[in-house]
């Protein structure tokens, strides 16, 4: 397991070393953010990007936690 914020996740995307990503929806208003909170940084998609299959699903008291497994072309 892995828990990193957008760059290490880019990296990951980047080297094709992920096999499954989870997340985890938490729902919040944000206002005066220029960037998204959740974006990738480092990962140019050159051909088809993976696909994700849902593995999981489950709730929590306010927020979802999705397990997806990534399928790579």
């Amino acid at each position: 397991g892995l828990l990193g914020g957008g760059r290490l996740l880019g990296a990951f995307l980047q080297a094709g070393a992920l096999d499954e990503l989870w997340v985890t929806l938490a729902p919040v208003l944000l206002s005066g953010y220029a960037d998204a909170p959740a974006s990738i940084e480092g990962w140019q998609v050159q051909g088809s990007p993976p696909q994700l299959e849902l593995l999981e699903c489950r709730r929590g008291s306010k927020e979802l936690f999705l397990r997806y497994r990534v399928e790579w072309p």
